[in-house]
C-alpha cells in the first residue's frame, strides 16, 4: 500500500488548527520516520551458469515497509508503491572459484539502468552497484548477474547477495 505524503497550505493569523490537519501532519511524520523501503535476500544460493545472465529470484525479505515485494508473485521484482526518488543498491557474492569477468545490472521496467562489470571476481568475490532513480507508482526493478570463467563452470550466489530500494523523498 502506498504511503501518502500530504501537502499543506500556508496558514494565516486566526486560522484554526484542526484535528484533521494534525492527523495529516502526524501521517507525514510517521511516513518520513519509516520511509518506503525493502531489502531482498537469497536464503539459498542461485546458480549462475557460465557465460550466462541470470535474473535473481528473491526468496527472503529482510524488511519491506511498503509491500514492494511479493514472495509468491514476481519474486524477481521490487515494485514501487510510493512515487519519488529512490536509492537502489544491489550486490552479488559468489562461491569460491575463478571468474574471468562478472557483472551486475539493475533494470527499470525491463530496461538497463546501470551495470557494473569487470573481472576477475576471484574466490568468494562479487560486485556491487548503486543508483538513484526517480520512480513512479508500479515501476519495477530487477537485478541481473553475469559470470564467465575459463573453467566453464557454474557459480552459485552466496550470503551477502541482496537488492534494496530506499525512498529518499518526493521528486520536485
Amino acid at each position: 500500500m502506498a504511503k501518502d505524503y500530504n501537502t499543506f497550505t500556508d496558514v494565516s493569523t486566526g486560522d484554526v488548527y484542526t484535528a484533521a490537519a494534525h492527523n495529516l501532519l502526524l501521517e507525514n511524520v510517521e511516513n518520513y520516520r519509516v520511509p518506503p523501503s525493502c531489502r531482498l535476500e537469497r536464503a539459498t544460493g542461485q546458480v549462475v551458469y557460465d557465460a550466462s545472465t541470470a535474473t535473481i529470484v528473491w526468496d527472503q525479505e529482510a524488511w519491506d515497509t511498503d509491500t514492494m515485494h511479493d514472495l509468491s508473485t514476481n519474486q524477481d521484482r521490487i515494485t514501487i508503491k510510493t512515487a519519488g526518488i529512490y536509492l537502489v543498491v544491489g550486490a552479488v557474492r559468489y562461491t569460491a572459484g575463478i571468474s574471468d569477468d562478472a557483472s551486475i545490472t539493475i533494470l527499470e521496467n525491463g530496461t538497463l539502468v546501470v551495470r557494473d562489470e569487470g573481472g576477475p571476481a576471484n574466490t568468494a568475490g562479487g560486485r556491487t552497484v548503486s543508483v538513484m532513480l526517480n520512480l513512479a507508482v508500479n515501476d519495477y526493478l530487477q537485478m541481473q548477474v553475469y559470470q564467465n570463467n575459463s573453467a566453464n563452470t557454474s557459480r552459485t550466489t552466496t550470503s551477502g547477495t541482496f537488492f534494496s530500494a530506499v525512498w529518499l523523498g518526493q521528486a520536485s
